[in-house]
């Protein structure tokens, strides 16, 4: 009898435990900062604890003119100094950086070619499931109202680890996504990712999992080795480019931006551009000035016929015949100024407008640069809260400046500026965040 009893015992505790772990389980699945293991970028930055150079917008400062491409010094200190102040392009997870010697861990193609066939892509829009990867795989079409989001963590050849599983985005990139989905419920919403899909998207973090409520998020996988085909681009070489280049990560984006607004036409955004009310009374082709000296290129608009495609075909030219890896600007804001400069017949920034740029549009800073890269902290003092929010009232979006901000939090419910936009912006993706983002 008293065998049995024990038995019985143990077997009791053991259906006790096994039903503990898979409450537990399911608990640490449904938190915020769990699934790819992603959550706030100041967590990851502070667990890496080294610099990533970023991907995006510069944000120079001064006179650009024609020889501005000349600058290399000028801009390598401002480079130094705002320790990179680029716009966001990409989400690179901890498992894909090497600490030990500071770079990317090469593609494993197996696990690529796995996960690759599991998506088993296709071109056409099904049904509206989070946790099939095809009914949101869908190429942009040419001509058709886009919003193009591109994450480039993979382009240069890293790879996202097994132990991240769906898309790996930030929180930040999230509420950029939620908030250009929902201002803009017209627009298709694009993001063009270049890590391969561990497992399902529903495999995602909660944040990610929100912005695939909207029915006008798309996804498609952007293929280096494909993408360049039948455009001005298709016989320059891409990877020899970019391993002879200082800043691989920048120029990479610089030019895959650039190559997709030629092949689809629409807006781009960087991925720390939150945008705050529908892009509708903007119409088509145009940039925005950061300062009055400076064309940021975070935010970029072209038609693919007219004088969009001509200002991209002058772009992409001079990617061709003049591209320089050893200056950070030169195929970044430094190439739309030089071919605006030419195309509006001017040798200073301050003086492009519409009327002389053929009705090519010069949006002013208030559009989408309301608040300087110098004065980013705004965006998190809660002090100034009032004073901020009226610096951004009437913008259509406003660049956050990650590459300087992505180590200051963001307190859910708290009245720094940054919240308050957010709380608006994205609420979905602020739903989820916990106490910070």
């Amino acid at each position: 009898m008293g065998k049995v009893s024990a038995v019985l015992a143990g077997s009791v505790l053991t259906l006790f435990m096994f039903f503990w772990y898979q409450a537990y389980i399911q608990t640490e699945s449904e938190s915020p900062s769990s699934g790819n293991g992603l959550g706030s970028e100041a967590e990851q930055e502070l667990q890496i604890n080294m610099p990533q150079a970023g991907s995006g917008e510069g944000a120079q400062n001064g006179h650009v003119g024609k020889g501005a491409g000349n600058s290399d010094s000028h801009y390598a200190e401002i480079w130094e100094k705002a320790s990179g102040i680029r716009g966001e392009t990409e989400a690179v997870p901890l498992d894909s950086v090497d600490i030990t010697e500071g770079g990317v861990k090469p593609e494993r193609t197996d696990n690529a070619n796995r996960t690759r066939q599991g998506l088993n892509v296709t071109e056409g829009v099904s049904t509206r499931t989070v946790g099939n990867a095809n009914s949101l795989e869908s190429e942009p079409t040419p001509g058709d109202r886009n919003i193009i989001f591109i994450e480039t963590g993979c382009v240069l050849g890293g790879y996202q680890g097994p132990d991240y599983l769906g898309l790996s985005l930030y929180k930040r990139q999230a509420c950029t996504i939620e908030s250009a989905a929902k201002m803009n419920p017209e627009y298709n919403v694009y993001i063009l990712y270049s890590c391969p899909i561990n497992g399902k998207l529903e495999d995602s973090s909660a944040h990610v999992r929100q912005i695939f409520k909207y029915p006008n998020v798309r996804l498609w996988r952007l293929d280096t080795t494909r993408y360049f085909s039948k455009t001005p681009l298709e016989k320059w070489d891409f990877g020899a480019a970019m391993a002879s280049s200082s800043w691989p990560k920048e120029h990479s984006s610089d030019v895959l931006r650039l190559l997709t607004l030629w092949k689809y036409g629409g807006t781009y955004l960087d991925l720390d551009v939150v945008i705050l009310k529908s892009l509708d009374p903007l119409g088509s082709n145009y940039v925005g000035l950061e300062s009055p000296n400076t064309v940021a290129n975070g935010v970029l608009c072209f038609d693919v016929e007219g004088v969009g495609r001509a200002v991209a075909d002058k772009c992409l030219d001079q990617i061709r015949t003049d591209f320089r890896g050893n200056i950070w600007a030169y195929n970044g804001p430094e190439l739309i100024t030089r071919v605006l400069l030419g195309m509006c017949d001017t040798l200073h920034a301050s003086e492009l407008s519409t009327q002389r740029c053929k009705g090519f549009q010069i949006l002013s800073n208030k559009e989408f640069f309301p608040i300087p890269y110098q004065s980013w902290e705004l965006f998190f003092e809660e002090s100034g809260s009032e004073e901020t929010m009226e610096k951004i009232k009437g913008s259509f979006g406003v660049h956050v400046w990650n590459k300087l901000s992505k180590l200051t939090k963001v307190l859910v419910g708290s009245r720094q500026p940054y919240s308050l936009m957010a709380a608006t912006a994205c609420p979905r993706v602020y739903s989820v965040c916990g106490r910070d983002f």
